[in-house]
């Protein structure tokens, strides 16, 4: 409880250092939103005035801040000009889905890398491991887009094996009852077969895009490890005593290489959550990446740093679960 209590006092500074960095950050971005909006027709100059001062931008940056700290103390995030909603509300109804295509890309990504890595580590110099360490490259020099594209072409327009790749399930398709806004889970809940498979099949491309880049990494570092671990005094004694190579290999090796392991997990995972913009763009994903994109374009100045925030809190909760896997695995990190 002690451990737990004192990695959530420590995010306090991390989440006050984004909320001013992102508040610095969008008033340094070029162009004025009231401006902006005044280009619409109709809008006449003491609209223009009062949009101003509606948006706090007549006054001081000391003034502004103290104002939009105000407001966050009282759990109002502001006000999206870009969508015409509350930032608070358009961040909870897209947070689920960008949570859900980086988990399920996290998801392939650790299956097939700690798959590659655990091959390679046990038949070092042989063709699955130069198979393993070039995939890694090529994965990690391959461009987001290029693969979003490429996938596309191959698995939608020249093989059909996958739905257009637009949003998150089929247009002629009712959602289900949102009670988690994970699609997949909230269509198990409601039995609803038919908008199960539709959300599977629309996940597969964007998370397979995610998931190719991140298996690199994940890839390289479980290779690492476990050749490590399997060099190692403790899995020769082990190996002396003639213990079964299945519990050498999984309660040995691995669980000693699960360290490294998680911690690439969670840094993979931070990547793919913070920077799946390009591919929601892409594939029309309404996650949190596109509505930061459309608050860009737009100046939207509160849609923007409340994108910030949720992701820096995101961030943070996968960080925070990290070290709580790596006090599971080894308690010896609680204390340090």
């Amino acid at each position: 409880m002690k451990f737990l209590l004192l990695r959530c006092l420590a995010a306090i500074p991390t989440l006050f250092a984004v909320l001013c960095l992102g508040f610095m950050l969008t008033r340094l971005l070029p162009g004025d939103p009231a401006a902006l909006y005044a280009s619409q027709p109709g809008m006449t100059e003491a609209e223009t005035r009062a949009l101003r001062a509606e948006l706090a931008l007549d006054k001081p940056l000391p003034a502004q801040f103290g104002a939009y700290v105000t407001g966050l103390a009282r759990g109002d995030l502001g006000y999206s000009r870009a969508t015409g909603r509350p930032v608070a509300e358009e961040i909870a109804r897209r947070l689920p889905a960008s949570l859900e295509l980086a988990l399920c890309a996290l998801f392939i990504a650790l299956s097939l890398g700690v798959t590659l890595g655990i091959a390679g580590a046990l038949r070092p110099e042989s063709g699955i491991d130069r198979i393993g360490s070039l995939l890694s490259a090529i994965c990690l020099s391959i461009p987001t887009f290029v693969t979003a594209l490429f996938l596309s072409h191959l698995l939608y327009d020249e093989l059909g094996w996958l739905p257009e790749p637009v949003g998150r399930l089929d247009p002629f398709l009712s959602f289900p009852q949102r009670i988690t806004g994970f699609l997949i889970v909230d269509s198990l809940v409601a039995g609803d077969g038919q908008a199960l498979a539709s959300a599977i099949g629309h996940l597969v491309l964007p998370a397979l895009t995610m998931a190719i880049f991140a298996l690199g990494p994940i890839a390289r570092i479980t290779r690492t490890a476990m050749g490590e671990a399997l060099s190692a005094d403790y899995f020769r004694a082990g190996r002396a005593r003639g213990l079964g190579a299945g519990r050498l290999i999984g309660s040995y090796a691995l669980r000693n290489a699960l360290l490294p392991i998680s911690t690439t997990a969670g840094l993979t995972f931070a990547y793919l959550f913070g920077a799946n913009v390009v591919v929601e763009k892409v594939f029309a994903w309404p996650g949190l990446g596109s509505f930061a994109m459309d608050a860009l374009v737009a100046l939207d100045y509160a849609a923007l740093q409340g994108f910030l925030l949720a992701v820096a809190a995101v961030l943070i909760a996968a960080n925070l679960l990290v070290d709580l896997a790596h006090a599971l695995i080894d308690p010896r990190t609680a204390h340090r």
